[in-house]
């Protein structure tokens, strides 16, 4: 048969209870692991059955209640008894009360006995909620006071007084500085490229020629020789005639001038140049000398007070908290330390002292211990286990935890958790009854102070 251990981490430290008002509720804590002793998977379905038993484990069930969790990465689930079920109804001034735990990993339907625990201490504060007045004890330690009730609103503000005359005059301003130089200016960035231009309109008609001018008149013819005498020697010829004029004709109108050529397409424009570098910033110019204060004039008088605003109501009374539970003197401090165990056997059955100084200081008030323990039985017969823990010999014991099997050949494991007084980081254990047949473990994980 599959087995899982419940490592409890239920006990008086973590009981949601209060004597007034109770909320009748009991905080739950528990490590679940498998029957190797290793923690379940984070995300695991866990339903555990809690049974309150009258008068002893196997007592009549007065309260019942199945609730559902989830474990964590540390394989541990967190729940509060009495959130389905009312916890009202169990009689805690009737007698001892015992606690039955069962769980289902997984929900295969099937729950597993994990033991039954007497409820020791801090659960019976639930029946001071309806339990008879005892006997009128010593005055405790007052309560702390009740929440102060809120202020009430501010009367209004008197009227300000006037403001008080004089001062002396402002002295002058000191001279301003003279101004550092310019920088020199950044170089130019480099000129676009021009646009092309645009085609030449064709040229105008050629203009008419003009008339031309008159010939010059032709010269005179010389004298024909006398008689018939041989011919005479031919004369000589006469000079050609001057050239008459030949005077240039005017010009001729212009010709018509051609139309205009299309304009050309705009260049693209040419790339920016790049800004010139920055110039260097001036030296600055000397701090004006600080001209002189001015004498300070007489301060003057006071105004008077306004008038105090009436009083704001005194706000309610807030109610007074109910007193505490008389703490132990001083801080206490929880400290959890790597575990270590105490015993990992089938135990012993003589009060044995365990010296936790080389874990703990000697100082602490209580130890934090938690166990497990299976038990195996034979096919008849009851069998019991239990885990005693005592600050020493003059001392109460206190139950860690019991472990109880029918005698159906059946396999059960119990677990437990708790907080227990310490005298010098010492301790005594022991386990009693046949029950714990198996290993029972016993750990020490952490201390009060």
């Amino acid at each position: 048969m599959k087995r899982f251990y419940l490592t409890t981490l239920f006990s008086a430290m973590f009981a949601a209870i209060t004597v007034a008002q109770s909320p009748q509720l009991m905080n739950y804590q528990a490590v679940v692991r498998d029957q190797s002793g290793t923690p379940v998977a984070n995300g695991t379905a866990v339903k555990l059955r809690f049974t309150i038993l009258d008068g002893s484990s196997v007592g009549s069930p007065v309260f019942t209640e199945t609730d559902a969790a989830t474990a964590n990465q540390f394989a541990q689930v967190s729940l509060q008894i009495g959130s389905i079920s009312n916890l009202s109804v169990v009689n805690w001034g009737g007698g001892a009360k015992f606690l039955k735990v069962e769980v289902d990993v997984n929900n295969t339907g099937t729950f597993v006995n994990m033991g039954t625990t007497q409820l020791i201490s801090v659960p019976y504060a639930l029946y001071a909620a309806n339990s008879a007045s005892g006997p009128q004890g010593p005055a405790g330690a007052n309560g702390s006071n009740g929440v102060t009730g809120p202020a009430g609103a501010n009367g209004v503000t008197g009227p300000t007084g006037p403001a008080g005359t004089g001062g002396g005059s402002t002295g002058p301003t000191g001279p301003q500085g003279d101004t550092g130089p310019q920088g020199a200016p950044g170089a130019n960035g480099t000129n676009g490229t021009n646009g092309t231009n645009g085609t030449n309109g064709t040229n105008g008609l050629p203009g008419a020629t003009g008339p031309q001018g008159p010939q010059g008149p032709t010269g005179a013819t010389g004298p024909n020789g006398s008689g018939g005498g041989a011919t005479g020697a031919t004369g000589p010829t006469g000079a050609t005639g001057a050239t008459g004029a030949s005077a240039t004709g005017p010009t001729g109108p212009a010709g018509i001038t051609g139309a205009t050529g299309s304009r050309g397409p705009t260049g693209p424009t040419g790339a920016q140049g790049a800004n010139g570098a920055t110039g260097a910033t001036g030296a600055a110019g000397p701090t004006g000398s600080a001209g002189t204060n001015g004498v300070t004039g007489p301060t003057g008088p006071t105004g008077a007070n306004g008038a105090p605003g009436a009083v704001g109501p005194a706000g309610p009374t807030g109610a007074t908290g109910p007193t505490g539970l008389t703490g132990p003197t001083g801080n206490w401090n929880i400290v959890f330390i790597t575990p270590v165990d105490i015993i990992s056997t089938a135990g012993t059955t003589v009060w044995t002292t365990f010296n936790a100084s080389s874990y703990i200081p000697t100082t602490a008030k209580c130890v934090i211990l938690e166990g497990e323990a299976g038990i195996s039985t034979p096919d008849t017969g009851v069998v019991d286990g239990y885990v005693w823990i005592r600050q020493s010999s003059a001392t109460s014991q206190y139950l860690l935890m019991r472990g109880r099997s029918s005698g159906d050949n059946d396999n059960t494991a119990t677990g437990g958790q708790g907080i227990y007084p310490c005298q010098n980081a010492q301790f005594d254990y022991i386990v009693t009854g046949a029950g714990f047949n198996e290993t029972a473990t016993v750990r020490l994980i952490g201390y009060i102070e």
